[in-house]
């Protein structure tokens, strides 16, 4: 990972912890409030940190966790169908199979070095997510789809595009180097895909009466709370990239 992109991390990390402190400031937040958004914000910290790491020290330890992923997820959704054993085993491989193969393209470089591509995918799609709902807890106020997700707002959803836009301008440079209209573009065809993803597993997760798919992530849900976005984006981004640019 180089030091530019470090250190882009790392003011990421510190733009979310100071949008989290002016909502607590401007709203008010009580005490219990304020340590589960910081439970959230460090678990999510730490999560992105280490699979960075993983993806460091080599493609095959990516992918290797890329089919934990998998595997986990469906295992999420099956264990909340009200369905027999028999039918969760023909499933499972089905679900996975599903997942693996969207994950999988942020293995595929499309023509650059694969770690560039990857990271620039999965930071983009964190930062839409994070600042997303940092800037609809902020000054959200009209609903953008409360029968799906009461939380997200047109404020939030608007904030995350130009975040995730004005990230893309930089990373664009140091992995890319492709042009500022081009990265705009990817910009936002990232917060529309991810945020369609969010939305997506949310209606899933509607239909099987659940709030989240699980409690395995302190303060954000199952492994498909946390990666719905992912899912959708990264084959978006990669037939986008491939069909416009390379």
């Amino acid at each position: 990972m180089t030091f530019e992109l470090s250190l882009m991390v790392v003011g990421l990390f510190l733009a979310g912890a100071f949008l989290m402190l002016v909502i607590h400031r401007t709203k008010k937040a009580e005490c219990d409030q304020r340590r589960t958004d910081w439970i959230k914000y460090l678990t999510y910290v730490g999560l992105v940190s280490g699979i960075l790491l993983i993806a460091v020290a080599g493609k095959w330890w990516l992918a290797v966790f890329l089919v934990l992923i998998a595997v986990t997820g469906s295992v999420e959704i099956l264990r909340n169908m009200a369905i027999s054993k028999g039918r969760r085993a023909i499933l499972f491989p089905v679900f996975a199979s599903i997942l693996l193969f969207s994950l999988g393209h942020l293995l595929v470089s499309g023509g650059i070095e694969w770690f560039g591509y990857f990271a620039f995918v999965f930071l983009l799609v964190c930062v839409n997510d994070s600042f997303s709902q940092l800037w609809g807890r902020l000054v959200g106020i009209h609903k953008l789809c409360p029968e799906l997700s009461p939380h997200k707002t047109w404020e939030g959803l608007l904030g995350g595009i130009l975040t995730t836009v004005g990230c893309t301008l930089v990373m664009a440079s140091i992995i890319l180097g492709i042009s500022l209209f081009m990265a705009a573009g990817i910009g936002i065809v990232t917060s529309l895909s991810a945020t369609a993803g969010d939305l997506l597993f949310s209606y899933i997760k509607r239909n099987l009466g659940i709030k989240d798919f699980s409690s395995l992530l302190p303060g954000h849900g199952g492994v498909l709370d946390r990666f719905d976005s992912l899912i959708t984006a990264a084959p978006v981004i990669y037939w986008v990239k491939k069909l416009w640019i390379l």
